[in-house]
């Protein structure tokens, strides 16, 4: 009877928990999908966030591709098992709303990728991504009217994710007049923050092609290379010689990097670049575990679990004592013995068992029982039932 009442007045605090303000200005024209098309989820599914825009509707001199390139490219990254941000034709705002919500969902993670297509430029050597509906009549409106390239950066830094890349296909034209009678042209070149690749659909101060086909030039051989399990560099250099060779030379891309550890954007049949170094193995299999041994298992895509401490076998007496207060009448107190097991040294953390449920499809049985509903199936005192609450 009282597991029957904590898990009333438990279900009862989930439903009256206000919902968290993390994501209460949520950006426009957005969407949040998580990996899909996965025959196996792994830890790699809940590591890697991508925000992804693409804007095509300017009032000036709309274009053609970047929409196409943006959802294209989630698509690829959701197969690959990434948790994507898919947004397109983003005021100023919304942009900065958009890389607000990336950072908080990008927060404690391993790989974070950001990906713009549409019009940029540049202002005393400053890059800036181009809002649909900016008012720019000269190259000095843009610190006001654009957003600045290097704020994704600063976000991603803020989020302490241990890799951050940043794709920017943009500089397809200079589309306002006075940024055209501008010396600039394109992008100004972005300085690398720890564990970071930046890669340009051209080289600094070049012009970007929007492209005649469903992608751009750049878009079209990043969606061709992405999935190669090649490191990072080697991905986004295979990219410009394919761009290169595409446009006849006229478009060369670029990119710069800090050191980086050895991964690639696919998920690729090796062991995780993330596995800490941890001396201790599992015990051999039909051991006798040492008590207080710790140790880490390997897990089936390479990465190490929860650090874990053999508990030594042992009794001890189940049941409340026949003094305590309260105590139901059906209680029987009783001696139970338990052989030696595992468990985790830590609580778990919501990341952890985020992980655990994108793996397993794990579901409890409340969630089952809900018809699909949200919320859970609660006992009522009264009458003793399962409810919907």
């Amino acid at each position: 009877m009282k597991l029957v009442k904590n898990v009333f007045f438990l279900c009862l605090w989930l439903v009256l928990l206000p919902s968290p303000p993390a994501f209460a200005a949520r950006a426009a024209n957005c969407t949040v999908s998580s990996a899909s098309g996965l025959s196996s989820p792994s830890a790699f599914t809940t590591e890697r966030v991508a925000l992804v825009i693409g804007n095509s509707n300017y009032t000036y001199q709309p274009l053609r591709n970047p929409v196409n390139d943006a959802t294209d490219l989630a698509k690829k990254l959701r197969e690959l098992g990434y948790e994507v941000i898919s947004c397109q034709n983003l005021d100023r705002r919304n942009m900065h709303r958009a890389l607000q919500q990336f950072r908080k969902r990008l927060r404690g993670r391993q790989l974070g990728l950001f990906f713009y297509a549409g019009h940029g430029a540049q202002y005393q050597s400053r890059s800036y991504l181009i809002p649909i509906n900016a008012n720019i009549e000269d190259a000095a409106d843009l610190p006001i009217e654009a957003f600045e390239a290097g704020y994704v950066l600063t976000q991603m830094e803020s989020a302490g994710n241990r890799v951050s890349v940043v794709i920017l296909d943009a500089c397809r034209n200079l589309p306002y007049r006075g940024v055209s009678r501008s010396n600039e042209r394109g992008l100004a070149r972005l300085d690398a923050i720890r564990g970071s690749l930046i890669a340009y659909a051209t080289s600094p101060g070049k012009v970007a092609q929007d492209g005649r086909g469903r992608n751009s030039p750049y878009t079209t051989a990043l969606l061709a290379e992405i999935d190669k399990p090649v490191t990072l560099t080697e991905l986004f250099s295979n990219v410009a010689w394919a761009v290169a060779s595409a446009t006849q030379d006229r478009q060369e891309p670029w990119y710069s990097a800090s050191p980086l550890p050895k991964i690639t954007l696919a998920q690729a049949s090796v062991p995780s670049p993330f596995k800490p170094d941890i001396p201790q193995q599992a015990p051999p299999a039909g051991s006798t575990p040492r008590a207080l041994q710790v140790f880490r298992d390997t897990l089936s895509d390479g990465t190490r679990g929860p650090s874990m401490v053999v508990i030594p076998a042992g009794e001890f007496w189940m049941g409340s004592p026949s003094d305590e207060k309260g105590r139901d009448g059906d209680e029987r107190r009783h001696r139970v013995k338990v052989s030696a097991f595992a468990m985790g040294r830590q609580e778990v953390t919501i990341r952890e068992f985020r992980r655990f449920v994108i793996a397993t499809g794990y579901r409890t049985d409340a969630e089952k029982n809900t018809g699909g509903k949200d919320g859970c199936y609660v006992a009522y005192k009264k009458s003793g039932n399962w409810e919907y609450g």
